[in-house]
């Protein structure tokens, strides 16, 4: 049966949105009636929850017998990926500069439509009320009587949001389809929304990067605040450990300190896409891993950039007498914050652990004749996107009278430039979510009706 469904809906898959299209075969029409969205919670231990999709399945037709002999509704909840090839990037971008330049766009613009796969990460059966007069909610001479059939579909909490980047796309589907007394299948499909947030709380999270081969800067560390870090701002700390602070000079009426003269720093967003393979399909001629997904194809784009200027150095550094400093040390801590421009579309975090050990791939090779490669049918397609920081580090080696302490000379130092730290950019739950996840038993959630046994011909 999954395959039949299939076969139905995905010849044609757009390529941007994908709105609730209804497949129809005589008078009976099914859809669906889904929330827009869907939020999964996740803590920083690792815990993880999602409730179950509450929803109906709408049947219509404009005589009860008509609905006579349709088979139980499957419902499927089905991940879709989109990716397009580097090449392809690259020309759409040249054409964005362009079309500027351009007085007059009257030639068709050509476009490729990007390679998809789709898997199921869950499926369940909706056995029809034997009494369809119980599940009637209504009547329009247009459509005939209107029958709800509600359901709750498990999600799985391992599966990636909803995402967008240059590079690659994820979709999830909820899917319906039934079989009628005359063979013919009727299915319906709509997207939904799954946003990933993550329960506040938890320890900061830290980054150290070693500078081996300078003579100025030992190491810096990034700390993120994760219980404050929103979707919009980015409270972060940069600890940066010299060398060597303080220093004499060949005067013994003079001695230098190291000083950071600011940051400046951009944000990049990355995505990878990748192949995993299961058990059946590895053996030792082919040399693959299940355990090791094979990286296909990448793209790092610069998203932002921005600066943090001023003068900051260790308890050593005169100019420090009227600033808070912390005991004699050669580390300079520097707080500041990364607002991210609110026009910016920025893509959900995904990380491998956002996708289930064993996924249930579609197989049926005519439902992707058109837009599936055909690498992609020896193994499933999965995409991780994440945020990193690029810092480059401004200092200045400072020289001061060794009685007076005034500033006598100044000399730049060489910038420490480039080193990339991660960076979690994440939806918050809501205040309260946490409780959910320290519960030691699952939350209860109102049952539906058990529907009416099916008995035997003849007991």
């Amino acid at each position: 049966m999954p395959l039949i469904i299939f076969t139905h809906i995905l010849n044609d898959l757009p390529s941007s949105k994908f709105p609730s299209v209804k497949f129809i075969m005589g008078t009976v029409r099914l859809g669906l009636e889904i929330p827009s969205a869907h939020d999964t919670y996740y803590a920083h231990n690792g815990d993880s929850f999602s409730e179950p999709i509450s929803a109906s399945v709408r049947l219509t037709a404009q005589k009860e017998a008509e609905l006579h002999g349709l088979a139980d509704v499957q419902v499927s909840l089905v991940l879709v990926l989109s990716t397009t090839t580097q090449d392809e990037i690259q020309r759409k971008q040249q054409l964005s500069n362009r079309i500027y330049r351009l007085l007059s766009l009257n030639a068709p613009l050509n476009t490729v439509q990007p390679t998809q796969s789709a898997s199921t990460l869950e499926q369940l059966t909706l056995c029809l009320p034997t009494v369809l007069s119980d599940s009637r909610v209504g009547y329009s001479p247009e459509e005939g009587t209107v029958y709800k059939i509600p359901f709750f579909l498990p999600v799985p909490t391992n599966i990636p949001p909803t995402t967008a980047t240059e590079l690659s796309s994820t979709t999830l589907w909820i899917v319906a389809s039934a079989k009628t007394a005359d063979g013919d299948v009727i299915t319906t499909r709509q997207d939904i929304q799954v946003i990933r947030r993550i329960v506040p709380g938890g320890d900061p999270i830290q980054h150290t990067r070693t500078y081996q081969t300078s003579n100025v800067i030992n190491e810096v560390t990034l700390t993120q605040n994760s219980e404050t870090s929103t979707r919009s701002k980015l409270p972060l700390t940069a600890k940066i450990s010299l060398c060597r602070p303080a220093r004499p000079t060949n005067r013994s009426t003079e001695f230098k300190c190291v000083a950071v003269r600011g940051l400046q720093w951009r944000v990049e967003e990355t995505t990878r896409v990748f192949t995993r393979y299961k058990s059946s399909q590895i053996s030792p001629e082919n040399g693959l891993s299940e355990c090791e997904p094979i990286e296909e194809a990448s793209y790092t784009s610069e998203l932002f950039h921005g600066a943090e200027s001023g003068y900051w150095g260790t308890a050593d550094n005169p100019m420090m007498k009227n600033q808070p400093t912390r005991e004699k040390d050669s580390t300079i801590e520097i707080p500041f914050e990364i607002t991210i421009p609110r026009a910016l579309a920025l893509a959900a975090e995904v990380n491998l652990g956002c996708y289930e050990s064993n996924p249930r791939p579609i197989n049926d090779s005519t439902a992707y004749s058109q837009s599936q490669d055909s690498s992609s049918t020896m193994g499933e397609r999965i995409m991780t996107v994440e945020h990193r920081l690029r810092l480059d580090v401004i200092t200045s080696e400072d020289t001061f009278g060794a009685q007076d302490k005034n500033l006598v000379d100044r000399k730049p130092l060489g910038t420490a430039r480039d080193t990339s730290f991660p960076i979690f950019i994440v939806d918050k739950a809501p205040v309260g979510c946490g409780a959910v996840l320290l519960q030691a038993t699952p939350p209860c959630y109102a049952e539906l009706p058990a529907s009416p046994p099916r008995y035997r011909p003849g007991v």
